[in-house]
């Protein structure tokens, strides 16, 4: 009888920590402003605003880093985009102590749309449109310090250099 009571609570707290894990990603924003609106890329990487601009039809300047997650791991669909990093014009963005690469914020851009990625060099200028997505974090992330948020993502659905 100990036995089984042992059983069903580990069970039941293996049950709870994984079912905690999952992320959930926040839905469409109902406060969306009107297309096309120019929102500083500082703003859509910033927590207490991300939320705002998800599913959103905005525009935006970043600064181009490098393409790819480098030695990141994203928790959104990718299949049929291209992954890039950014950051807001100017600024210079930390290094990873242990890749040395530069730490920045994902951009993901549907493949039909994303050759210019490959042209671009690090410090470019780029506006692009697009609205955020944002995955927030179940209690055990939370728990290991994620803050409630694992990922915000700018979904660009058009991007260009600026000249």
């Amino acid at each position: 009888m100990r036995r089984n009571k042992i059983l069903l609570l580990l069970f039941t707290l293996v049950l709870l920590m994984t079912s905690s894990c999952v992320t959930t990603s926040v839905p469409k924003s109902s406060q969306c402003p009107p297309p096309g609106t120019e929102v500083p890329f500082a703003k859509l990487a910033t927590i207490g605003f991300a939320q705002d601009y998800v599913g959103c039809n905005i525009s935006t300047v970043a600064q181009f880093v490098a393409p790819g997650t480098g030695a990141w791991v994203l928790s959104v669909p990718i299949d049929g985009k291209v992954v890039f990093r950014v950051l807001p014009p100017g600024a210079t963005g930390e290094k990873n102590p242990l890749s040395g690469e530069i730490q920045a914020n994902f951009v993901v851009i549907p493949k039909e749309a994303g050759d210019l990625v490959f042209s671009l060099k690090a410090g470019d200028l780029i506006k692009m449109t697009g609205g955020t997505y944002v995955k927030v974090a179940g209690t055990m992330g939370k728990l290991v310090g994620a803050g409630g948020y694992s990922d915000i993502v700018f979904m660009a659905n058009t991007m260009e250099k600026v000249k």
